[in-house]
């Protein structure tokens, strides 16, 4: 089984202790029983290919065994909601009250708790991002903005999908943050920290 890339939607329409995302995997040479890894607070619906499919959430492993009918590559579509915490690992608030952040720290084995995937370093593919946020806060990811959009009063803002790559290094920073562009050997590095940068 290999995985090949992930899209990952995740909303904020407040800055608050949860969230809702979604999160497509597309998979090629699936496995009949799938085991995602989840550490998530709830799981609402899973797709294969648009199609509803029996799922079993297994706590004790932190898994989601999820039957698949197919037997050519999949788009696995998992809907979920989430809290963020305040412990220095998985998705959680740093900062203070006046200058607080999102962020996510998903070392060893930690995406899971951000969103349901087959959290083995082994298993690198692509990432795409997509992060809802109200006006005023910035997004930082793994790669640079590909687009936004407003939709109902909200920010849409899509990254470029990233090279392959493990769970782990997927990245996700929120705040009212100050920022610098520069440029080496002809890519541009940007540096962002919650109010703390002046170029």
């Amino acid at each position: 089984m290999d995985i090949i890339s992930y899209s990952i939607k995740m909303q904020f329409p407040e800055i608050s202790s949860e969230y809702s995302g979604e999160v497509t995997i597309n998979i090629s040479k699936p496995d009949k029983i799938l085991e995602l890894d989840s550490d998530v607070s709830e799981v609402e619906d899973v797709l294969i290919n648009g199609h509803e499919v029996n799922f079993k959430i297994i706590p004790e492993s932190k898994k989601i065994e999820v039957n698949n009918v197919f037997d050519s590559d999949i788009n696995l579509y998992v809907r979920f909601k989430n809290r963020i915490g305040n412990k220095l690992n998985g998705i959680y608030f740093s900062g203070n009250e006046d200058n607080r952040m999102v962020t996510t720290d998903l070392e060893p084995k930690n995406a899971r708790s951000v969103f349901p995937c087959f959290d083995d370093p082994g298993k690198k593919a692509r990432f795409t991002l997509t992060a809802v946020v109200p006006p005023g806060y910035d997004v930082i990811s793994n790669t640079s903005v590909d687009t936004e959009i407003i939709v109902n009063g909200l920010r849409e803002i899509r990254f470029h999908s990233t090279p392959k790559m493990a769970t782990y290094l997927f990245y996700l920073g929120i705040g009212k943050m100050d920022e610098v562009k520069l440029g080496y050997k002809g890519k541009e590095i940007i540096l962002s920290a919650p109010g703390q940068i002046r170029g």
